[in-house]
């Protein structure tokens, strides 16, 4: 079933950034080359999954969720937000405070009103703490979220969004680095 994601994440290069493991990869990084059929993959899961109907809008934050967000998007014909790293002082925006494991930053949500039902879907988990921050957020505003869906966990960061948010993360894949070598394992 996600045949094509398994072999691109286990054909990726890893580079350490301090004790951080960053898994160069289409999937996380958008290089090399971005087979579509990845995109059908992980939408295929998605709609077997998820139940969309009722849903307002698909969010994503920038930079690699957007091409999941608009593949599903394209399939579903549910319109997608981007959750931003740059500032725009549009009226309503929203800060949101983020800490990974390798860098610190700030995202902006625009034009979500109270009360839509949205999803959000993320490239990986690691840490949990850019979804941790975006769910804790999006709860303030008033803000239903009907799933989280992260294509790759690493790390303990599954559990520790679950926990700290009480909100369940789909993940489509785990993966593993052990002395270099990566080892995906399939969860859907």
């Amino acid at each position: 079933m996600l045949k094509k994601v398994i072999a691109s994440l286990e054909n990726s290069e890893i580079r350490k950034m301090g004790d951080y493991d960053y898994v160069i990869t289409p999937l996380l990084d958008g290089i090399p080359s971005f087979d579509p059929i990845l995109l059908r993959e992980i939408v295929n899961v998605i709609k077997r999954k998820i139940d969309l109907s009722n849903i307002d809008k698909i969010l994503c934050i920038e930079s690699m969720g957007i091409p999941f967000a608009t593949a599903l998007s394209l399939d579903t014909e549910i319109p997608f937000e981007i959750i931003r790293k740059r500032k725009y002082d549009l009226p309503g925006e929203v800060q949101v405070n983020q800490e990974t494991g390798y860098s610190k930053g700030n995202l902006y949500i625009n034009y979500l009103k109270k009360g839509e039902k949205v999803i959000i879907i993320e490239d990986v988990v690691s840490t949990g703490g850019t979804l941790i921050a975006t769910i804790n957020t999006l709860k303030n505003m008033g803000i239903e979220i009907s799933n989280v869906i992260a294509i790759v966990e690493k790390y303990g960061g599954k559990k520790t969004v679950e926990k700290e948010t009480g909100v369940p993360l789909l993940t489509m894949v785990k993966l593993n680095i052990t002395n270099g070598k990566i080892m995906v394992k399939s969860l859907v």
